[in-house]
Order: structure tokens, then C-alpha cells, then sequence
């Protein structure tokens, strides 16, 4: 488990809307742990929340901020079903 991997999962599903429909039909959270493994990532609560502040703070534009917490809240919005 590693913030690395928290960073590599944000970057990598920001942009593979693959990535993000296959998290989105996981109705349980051991479908996403199966998904996440499938591309080699694994990371705590608290790896992601480190690792999503670590990027937050590296947005130069409030555009790219803008779309990395809509993110964080789509990944909210998965983990609450």
C-alpha cells in the first residue's frame, strides 16, 4: 500500500473513463479492491486522502484543482454505495 499508488490511481482514472466505468458498476467495495488490483494498485484511506493532497497542492490553475476535487467527490460518491 502506497501514497505512490493513490497518486498513479487518481492521475490514471482522471483520464481512462474505462477505469472509471468499471469502479462506477462495482456495486461492493471488494469489486473496486478487484479492479484496482487488476491495475496493480492498492492504497489505504488515508494514502488517498495524502496523495490527492499532495496533487491539490501541485495545481497551478483553479481549473485543474476544479476537476481533481470533482474527482475526489466521484470517488466519494463510488465508495458510499
Amino acid at each position: 500500500m502506497s501514497r505512490a499508488d493513490a497518486v498513479t490511481f487518481i492521475k490514471t482514472a482522471m483520464a481512462d473513463p474505462e477505469l472509471r466505468k468499471r469502479i462506477d458498476r462495482s456495486t461492493t467495495s471488494e469489486q473496486r479492491t478487484t479492479v484496482l488490483k487488476e491495475y496493480e494498485l492498492n492504497f489505504t484511506e488515508f494514502e488517498f486522502q495524502d496523495g490527492f493532497n499532495n496533487l491539490l497542492t501541485q495545481c497551478q490553475e483553479e481549473g485543474d484543482a476544479d476537476r481533481l476535487r470533482e474527482f475526489r467527490m466521484w470517488w466519494d460518491l463510488t465508495r458510499s454505495v
